[in-house]
């Protein structure tokens, strides 16, 4: 027999549009007709555990908010720097779900960390917009190791994969969760400590290593914003130092003025597919460079831009051709190993039962163990 639990229906509507889902959305979710959503939120009805279970699941809230007399405090978003987005502050519900997941793995981090007795600062230097990020770019190419060997490299994932772990050492968390590619590319949260760098997993492998970087950027400036980077066509000043830091990074101008010369035609369509695999950076990316120091004019850039490839293609190709790892390498992937490691040494210093673990992480036992195995 189904267990019927008494709530505030507002508090139930609140909930459901501070997470971006429609009430549609929420009947298909949760397996009933509309009607019954309607009836729930307006009073007529009393929701089943089961399915205040179910809308906890995918609005990442404990069932206990949906308990509260009043409606739970809705964390702030980070600023919009998306360019010529018409929904300024308005997210889709897999990019909202990205930022209240990313915020509860930053407290959570925190709390690990300090039972610990370990330090949540960043160990990087803060700047400034003054500062020129070509140099910046240099300093942390080398400080994080980044090599033209781990670049060049025959796995795609390699450079992202090395960068993420020097990122994390630095006392950084980074995320891996997917949103809509028109709705964001990544954010950066500087706001709360330990800082934290949130990448789009639905894009490409190119796509992920310019945004982790760009990201590590506003990181450096302090910033907790939400982009979608597009590189040499930014408005907002921070979000063009950022672009600069990451295309510099990328391609340092030593290393693109030797690619562009040796080039025949570094335009055409076969040399920028050879030097986006090459580098792992995208065509825009390149082109942006070629403009930046001289190599073509901006009608000439623009008009490259607008053949027939980009990342919108690419991105819809993306999930396909990363496949579907298994779950524990999944959840690895989308919360990164610091995160893991402190709830498993928490666990193991006694700070944190088996069962508290699971509940922080959000994952069942097998899975769990699967998990820490590789961690």
């Amino acid at each position: 027999m189904a267990v019927l639990v008494d709530v505030e229906p507002h508090v139930v509507r609140r909930i459901r549009e501070m997470s971006g889902w429609s009430a549609d959305e929420v009947a298909d979710k949760i397996k009933v007709q509309i009607r019954t959503v309607d009836e729930i939120e307006s009073g007529r009805r009393r929701p089943t555990l089961a399915q205040l279970r179910k809308m906890a699941s995918a609005f990442d809230y404990s069932v206990s908010a949906f308990l509260l007399a009043e409606p739970p405090e809705q964390d702030p978003q980070p600023q919009d720097l998306r360019a010529g987005n018409s929904r300024s502050g308005v997210f889709a519900k897999e990019t909202i779900l990205a930022m209240r997941k990313s915020s509860r793995l930053q407290s959570l981090g925190s709390e690990m960390a300090k039972n610990l007795g370990k330090s949540v600062s960043a160990k990087v230097k803060k700047t400034q917009l003054s500062a020129d990020p070509t140099k910046a770019a240099s300093e942390y190419r080398n400080a994080l190791g980044f090599s033209d060997r781990i670049q060049k490299s025959n796995d795609a994932h390699l450079p992202f994969r090395h960068l993420r772990s020097k990122i994390e050492g630095k006392n950084i968390l980074v995320f891996k969760f997917a949103m809509p590619m028109d709705d964001a590319r990544g954010f950066a949260l500087s706001d709360r400590l330990p800082a934290a760098i949130v990448v789009n997993s639905s894009d490409t492998p190119e796509g992920r290593l310019f945004t982790l970087i760009h990201e590590f950027g506003h990181i450096l400036l302090g910033d907790t914003s939400i982009d979608l980077p597009d590189v040499g066509r930014a408005r907002h000043r921070r979000e063009r130092w950022c672009n600069n830091f990451a295309s510099s990074f990328l391609l340092p101008t030593h290393v693109a003025r030797d690619l562009f010369r040796a080039e025949k035609d570094p335009t055409s369509t076969r040399a920028l597919d050879r030097m986006s695999k090459t580098y792992k950076v995208s065509k825009a990316v390149i082109l942006f460079r070629m403009l930046d120091l001289g190599v073509i004019s901006r009608p000439e850039c623009e008009r490259v831009l607008d053949r027939p490839f980009g990342s919108k293609r690419d991105a819809r190709t993306a999930a396909s051709a990363q496949g579907y790892p298994a779950w524990e390498q999944r959840c690895i992937s989308e919360m990164g190993k610091p995160i893991l490691s402190l709830v498993s040494d928490n666990m193991e210093a006694g700070f944190v039962t088996y069962a508290d673990a699971l509940g922080h992480l959000e994952l069942k036992s097998k899975t769990f163990n699967r998990v820490m195995l590789k961690v």
